[in-house]
């Protein structure tokens, strides 16, 4: 009972933090900071292209300038995903 509990109160978390993720992104500050990370990773795709290959420590530094943004991005999307899902098995039916 106690296990049910504990994954019950997981499920409402997650499904909380999803919620609270996904109103965020509609706020300006939400919507400013998802847009910055967006436009951020696409200047440094195109750094990046036109690089030089033979200069690895810039390829290095526009490589990591590319990812942070892209976590950024990747954590909003999972804690969506993962509280759609928490939400999902939380309905009655399931």
């Amino acid at each position: 009972m106690i296990d049910e509990q504990k994954e019950h109160q997981k499920l409402v978390q997650q499904a909380n933090i999803g919620t609270d993720c996904a109103s965020f992104l509609t706020t300006p500050v939400g919507a400013y900071l998802l847009k910055s990370a967006e436009d951020d990773e696409m200047m440094a795709l195109r750094k990046l292209a036109k690089a030089d290959i033979h200069n690895i420590e810039l390829l290095t530094k526009l490589q990591i300038e590319a990812a942070v943004p892209r976590r950024f991005l990747q954590f909003l999307n999972e804690a969506i995903t993962t509280g759609k899902q928490a939400q999902f098995a939380l309905t009655p039916e399931n």
